[in-house]
């Protein structure tokens, strides 16, 4: 599996999450409830905007200075304890891998569709 390598276009974006992402009180837990589900087909669009925010704090926190357990915590927040019940099967269940990151997708076996 390919990890995001700290190059100057990653350092930019941390820049500029870090300038933009107050560490560490971020308020992202009501984000999930209002998006999840919302659109149409088997990745609504909120789901998708939600797991690519997860994709993108695990890709840019720690760059950013964002501390490793608070990048976790940030990530859990964008995906609700009840979220099969919001959404559907496999929107779910890519929000959760995104969540916890490229741990989960290396345990199934998934390989990045780019590269």
């Amino acid at each position: 599996m390919r990890h995001v390598r700290r190059g100057p276009a990653v350092l930019a974006l941390a820049s500029w999450l870090a300038g933009r992402v107050p560490a560490p009180d971020v308020a992202l837990e009501g984000a999930a409830p209002r998006l999840i589900g919302r659109g149409r087909g088997l990745t609504p669009e909120g789901d998708d905007i939600l797991a690519g925010m997860a994709i993108g704090l695990r890709a840019l926190g720690a760059p950013a200075g964002i501390p490793g357990e608070r990048v976790s915590a940030l990530a859990r927040a964008l995906c609700p304890p009840d979220a099969r019940r919001l959404t559907g099967a496999l929107s779910a269940t890519l929000l959760e891998l995104a969540v916890v990151g490229p741990v989960a997708l290396a345990r199934v076996g998934a390989r990045p569709c780019c590269g």
